[in-house]
């Protein structure tokens, strides 16, 4: 049995299904933890995990995982095929192609680029999916974040620790239900942009030089050279907004590259199951967490539907 995935979901199903006493190895170059990794507090996991550090909760998840006797693979899903036999090839990175009866689409999803910085030409230059890993970098500056919706909220929370202003720029016109977090009440610095969709994103282009500025004066983090520059626009009108940083939070893009070819997928690439996580017509293919179509965005979420993937799998198993 292979997960493809080791995130919350593909984690908790290799888990359950391990403690059923298939054999079980989670295809993953980084291991195990997935998103969490990029979360410092999980904000939606009611109970004992609420308020634990997301990275802890991926150490956890690892250790259980391989206390049961998951096996690690540390590599990437290339390609997925469906044998003559029965069962799926999973060709690797390394040019490795193991054979399992069963396997797991648990690849999660990658950030919607930002408009403007689709090629990631922005990366190292203000341009941020990750608030975690960059909002420090940004301190005593002002950013903003784009997007709506809990993952926007933990953008926002994350970066208003460290910047002077923080703009949340949402496209909808009325405010998400995250707007009214306590947490995001409390921050002093916020401008919330309602209505208001960014249609592009460019480095601030260098000045012509003219006199030199005083040596004892600190350069502004949006001097001419330095920042970004997000092209604004309302129903009624388009304007500019300066800043050190922009960190995209406005949508996921599965990761389905390497099972195109076998797995349903609806319009916009997720994976197609029934209410048994399984793949309509594919015996054996089975898909749970961000990479299936309606699953909910939350790591409580993730948790259990890969538990009750997991035992699926063992039912589609005999075990």
């Amino acid at each position: 049995m292979l997960v493809l995935g080791g995130g919350p979901a593909g984690a908790s199903a290799a888990l359950a299904l391990a403690r059923r006493g298939v054999s079980v190895a989670v295809v993953d170059p980084l291991g195990f933890g997935g998103r969490l990794i990029n979360l410092d507090v999980l904000r939606d996991c009611p109970g004992p995990l609420e308020g634990t550090a997301g990275w802890d909760l991926a150490a956890t998840l690892g250790e259980q995982a391989l206390l049961a006797g998951v096996e690690a693979i540390f590599a990437a899903a290339a390609a997925v095929s469906a044998e003559p036999a029965g069962g799926w090839r999973v060709t690797l990175d390394d040019s490795t192609a193991p054979v399992a009866r069963a396997v797991l689409i648990a690849t999660g999803t990658r950030h919607r680029p930002l408009p403007g910085d689709e090629e990631g030409a922005l990366a190292g230059r203000g341009a941020s999916y990750c608030a975690v890993c960059d909002a420090a970098l940004f301190a005593g500056a002002p950013v903003a974040v784009y997007g709506a919706g809990d993952r926007a909220l933990a953008e926002v929370l994350t970066v208003g620790e460290h910047a002077s202003a923080v703009h949340w720029v949402i496209p909808a016109e009325a405010p998400p239900a995250a707007a009214a977090h306590s947490d995001v009440v409390a921050l002093r610095s916020l401008d919330v942009l309602l209505g208001t969709e960014l249609q592009a994103v460019r480095p601030v282009e260098p000045a012509a030089a003219t006199e030199p500025a005083a040596a004892t004066e600190p350069a502004a983090a949006t001097d001419a050279g330095r920042g970004l520059v997000l092209i604004l626009r309302t129903a009624d009108a388009q304007r500019e907004l300066h800043v050190a940083a922009v960190f995209g939070a406005h949508g996921e893009l599965p990761n389905t590259e390497a099972v195109a070819a076998v797995a349903p997928c609806d319009d916009a690439g997720f994976v197609r199951t029934d209410a048994a996580f399984a793949c309509p017509g594919r015996p054996g293919l089975f898909a749970a967490g961000d990479v299936r179509t309606g699953a909910s965005p939350y790591v409580a979420a993730a948790l259990g539907e890969g538990t009750a993937a997991g035992l699926a799998i063992a039912a589609f198993l005999g075990v």
